[in-house]
């Protein structure tokens, strides 16, 4: 138990297979601590940290529990459209970070009406797209808070800055294990904390399977 163990104390709440973690630590590694083992919990689907730290303090997370559709559509602020190919997960909170989306983006030059009306298209590219960049969610698609344009200033993915998850990881609901990547530092990171004492996390309410019909409120 972490709170005996460390000698600190904080609260834990539960919705939706949605742990939100409130309280204050001394240290970021034990506020990261308590995060990982509140994701290693079966039936998390992700975990909020609002955990104050003396650094964390100071950090402005975007920390909203968002878990876009596979294969749904993302429109951007100027109408062009991509297609989300899959969801980028930290595994330390089981939360999407980013998605990667083919689509036909158009360049600071270029009107988007000529792109999406078919003519002078851009090439197609897969971009990942941060979870920051999302404006808001609905059941089947998504709307963004950037042009088209900007979408060049994010990356082109790269397959060997992500990594696959292991067979025996079950991923959050609603998606399945070829829907999801974990960035290579978050594995890295979890691979660290594997080899530390283990400490059960018995301050964690059990974990109700979550509603299938949709997302938390």
């Amino acid at each position: 138990m972490i709170e005996h163990v460390y000698g600190v104390k904080f609260f834990t709440g539960a919705r939706n297979g949605v742990v939100v973690l409130n309280g204050e630590v001394s240290s970021t590694n034990l506020r990261s601590l308590a995060e990982k083992c509140a994701a290693n919990i079966a039936g998390v689907r992700g975990v909020i940290n609002h955990m104050r730290s003396p650094v964390v303090d100071k950090i402005k997370e975007d920390q909203r529990f968002l878990q876009p559709p596979i294969g749904e559509q993302l429109y951007f602020r100027d109408g062009l459209s991509g297609v989300i190919q899959k969801v980028i997960i930290n595994p330390n909170n089981r939360r999407v970070v980013a998605m990667v989306v083919r689509g036909q983006y158009s360049n600071s030059q270029q009107d988007p009406r000529l792109t999406m009306y078919g003519n002078n298209q851009a090439p197609e590219r897969l971009v990942v797209i941060p979870m920051s960049a999302i404006r808001f969610l609905t059941k089947s698609s998504g709307f963004l808070k950037i042009d088209s344009a900007e979408a060049a200033r994010y990356s082109d993915f790269d397959l060997s800055c992500f990594i696959a998850p292991r067979e025996d990881w079950t991923p959050p609901y609603p998606y399945c294990s070829d829907d999801v990547l974990f960035p290579v530092e978050s594995v890295e990171d979890m691979n660290q904390t594997e080899s530390e004492p283990v400490i059960i996390p018995t301050m964690f309410p059990r974990i109700q399977p979550a509603i299938q019909s949709g997302f938390p409120e």
